[in-house]
């Protein structure tokens, strides 16, 4: 299939690196602009944008990815399914209905626990023992659309966010080719959240 990308960090490095080498064309990587940082507060490109830039892969950086010039650039690509990781920007309806195969993301917690910015931070605040990746579909409402998939794993005693977003980064890629090949071949099945579980994951401070 032909894909579209969104995202931004670290994260979804890993899925990247695994779609590329798929049998599926990635078209396209959209992703936040460069931000000021080190002591310099030098403009520093995205990690997806250095991805891109290395792996030969067209691009595009911008703040606002429902703008109509984004819009229009990401139809050119006639996307059958588009993919968020780690994005960092609100998608609207325009966007999330203009692939026929539809928009899903990778999130790193067990849905619908943990819906938010910072899901691997809050289960290790909150002394949870499990998390996991959830892959879902893009709705208005954030994180709450359909699973297709979800994968868990245990909370090492002594384990850091930074530990546990490597490993969960690691974990992603077979469960998001799963899904997109049920997505391919039709037989991906879509499960509703149950929305009275759900808990929230705010970014932190």
């Amino acid at each position: 299939m032909d894909l579209v990308y969104l995202g931004s960090g670290q994260f979804g490095l890993e899925c990247l690196y695994a779609l590329r080498q798929s049998e599926h064309k990635l078209s396209l990587i959209v992703t936040q602009p460069p931000r000021q940082a080190g002591r310099g507060r030098k403009p520093k490109a995205t990690a997806a944008a250095q991805w891109a830039s290395e792996q030969g892969v067209d691009f595009v950086e911008t703040d606002d990815v429902n703008r109509p010039k984004i819009i229009e650039k990401i139809t050119g690509c006639n996307p059958e399914l588009i993919i968020v990781i780690a994005f960092g920007q609100k998608i609207g309806r325009q966007l999330i209905e203009l692939a026929p195969k539809g928009i899903i993301t990778v999130h790193a917690s067990l849905l619908p626990k943990y819906r938010g910015a910072a899901p691997i931070n809050w289960p290790i605040i909150n002394g949870e023992r499990q998390t996991g990746i959830s892959i879902v579909t893009v709705t208005e409402k954030m994180d709450a659309g359909d699973i297709l998939g979800r994968v868990k794993t245990d909370i090492a005693s002594d384990e850091t966010a930074g530990q546990l977003a490597g490993r969960l980064a690691q974990l992603s890629p077979p469960l998001l080719l799963e899904a997109i090949e049920k997505i391919a071949a039709g037989t991906a099945v879509y499960q509703k959240q149950d929305h009275c579980q759900a808990t929230n994951a705010p970014k932190l401070k």
